[in-house]
């Protein structure tokens, strides 16, 4: 049996793409998870004995504090290949990974790099010079030249959706479901503007609304009681655990652009409005937003252009068509790369050979 270390750190851009990997490897794979002490919540469903947490001397994510601990990091990571002899190694980017990689090099282990973003992280432009091998998600990855590669393969971003394509007809006949996602990097405008925009529309649109607000656990509270007093049905958490479920029959996402929001509106087709995290290493989450408005399949607005009534307008633009909602569905259908998993151990195996 083959043994591979599964490495990243911090979000859940790093970790879900992981905790999916792991959750479908081959049976003749053994899966190991390095992480941080951030990433950990992210794999609580995994046999803690396969999730292993590296230690930083340092708890903060500072510059300084990262340049301190990777040494520490670098350390750890030896020691754990010597103990468990893997063969592989994948990296899903977040400068966690940068020392736990370089240890894997020093050990002479097979590196395989994912980038979820479509625009390449800064730990993974600096490894892919030592690594060559990297598996993208997107059609084109900007910041290195990575298409024309022959160690570059566009694999798609393993998501919780990926096998959950199967949408089922649950929402009332006249009943328009929006969900609201603001990822790790939730704001209070993500949560009051939106709710009233979506408060707008609905009086204005004369139409049945079912709302899924994830927000700021200070804004909960706050929030549902919006939606309550307007009769507005409305589920608001500060984390959905069954996001996939929510997003069967979703008509409209509102969103920050995270790598995995963005893959798991491509892979159930749903129009969305996307708000970038304005500050996202190299504005990141833009060039993902971007993908889907190439497409004419999402809008766009800036973090600091958030107000109710262009907001409602969008909500109300797209609402109140269902030809479009229906268009962009099949668009996207026909964007969607199915099952990562199972390209990205073809591609490991088949470097065995090489």
């Amino acid at each position: 049996m083959k043994k591979l270390f599964l490495v990243g750190g911090g979000t859940g851009g790093h970790c879900i793409p992981i905790n999916v990997v792991y959750s479908e490897a081959p049976k003749n794979f053994k899966c190991f998870i390095l992480t941080d002490n951030r990433g950990k919540k992210y794999f609580d469903n995994i046999d803690s004995n396969n999730v292993i947490i590296l230690r930083d001397l340092i708890s903060s994510q500072s510059r300084l504090a990262n340049i301190i601990n990777s040494p520490f990091l670098f350390i750890q990571s030896i020691l754990y290949s010597f103990k468990i002899k893997p063969d592989y190694t994948m990296g899903f980017g977040g400068f966690f990974t940068i020392p736990v990689l370089f240890a894997s090099l020093i050990m002479r282990k097979k590196i395989f790099l994912h980038e979820g973003n479509a625009f390449i992280g800064k730990a993974n432009k600096l490894l892919f010079k030592f690594v060559g091998n990297i598996f993208t998600t997107f059609n084109e990855t900007h910041g290195e030249k990575l298409i024309q590669n022959k160690n570059s393969f566009r694999v798609g971003l393993p998501t919780r959706s990926s096998k959950n394509l199967e949408n089922k007809e649950t929402n009332k006949k006249n009943q328009l479901k929006i969900c609201i996602l603001g990822g790790s990097q939730g704001a209070k405008n993500l949560s009051d503007n939106i709710a009233h925009s979506i408060i707008k529309s609905k009086n204005e649109c004369k139409k049945e609304f079912i709302v899924y607000h994830q927000c700021r656990k200070e804004d909960v509270n706050l929030v549902e009681k919006l939606y309550r007093e307007n009769s507005i049905e409305c589920y608001v958490n500060v984390y959905f655990s069954n996001v996939t479920d929510i997003l069967e029959n979703t008509n409209l996402i509102i969103s920050r652009a995270g790598s995995s929001t963005v893959n798991e509106i491509i892979c159930f087709g749903i129009p969305s409005i996307l708000i970038p995290y304005p500050y996202a290493a190299d504005n990141h989450q833009y060039y993902n937003a971007s993908v889907l408005k190439s497409l004419n399949c999402a809008e766009i607005i800036k973090d600091k252009d958030i107000n109710t009534h262009l907001l409602s307008s969008l909500i109300n633009k797209i609402i109140n068509n269902p030809q479009r909602r229906e268009s962009i569905k099949e668009t996207l259908k026909k964007e969607y790369i199915n099952n990562p998993v199972e390209r990205i151990f073809k591609h490991i195996e088949a470097s065995r050979c090489n």
